[in-house]
């Protein structure tokens, strides 16, 4: 385990970085890996010190990898965590996925024309009637 200090002009401070050539673990005395899940600049300095061409994967949270969901777990009431719990299933996922289109959407309409809302309003309309009748049925019966 190597102490290493780092002075960091913009703060005007020194920062202690632990850094272990042989497992490429490092820690920083900022703790923005502890807040944030990301390297800070004062670790990275350490990295090209010691002539590493690549950020070691150790490096990075894994909330910021693509493998990111897969540990991730939902029980019967939609909560989620890890654990013994069952997996998330893939409506869920769906419904994600259609929440953030929607989402989306509404964002690229903000100041369009009037019409532009109405027409998105008669798809979602119509697409509820035919795909969802009874739903339908519902929500004409509670408008009245």
């Amino acid at each position: 385990m190597e102490l290493n200090t780092v002075k960091d002009a913009l703060r005007n401070r020194n920062f202690i970085v632990q850094y272990n050539p042989g497992t490429l673990e490092s820690s920083c005395t900022c703790k923005l890996f502890e807040r944030r899940g990301i390297p800070c600049r004062h670790i990275l300095w350490i990295y090209l010190g010691n002539g590493l061409e690549k950020i070691p994967e150790s490096s990075f949270a894994k909330r910021w990898t693509k493998d990111a969901l897969r540990d991730i777990k939902s029980n019967h009431k939609g909560c989620v965590g890890v654990g013994d719990v069952d997996i998330i299933d893939k409506k869920q996922i769906e419904m994600t996925k259609l929440w953030s289109e929607v989402h989306e959407t509404m964002g690229v309409l903000i100041g369009r024309e009037k019409e532009h809302v109405e027409d998105l309003c008669k798809l979602i309309k119509e697409f509820r009637e035919k795909l969802l009748p009874s739903v339908s049925a519902m929500t004409k019966h509670q408008e009245l």
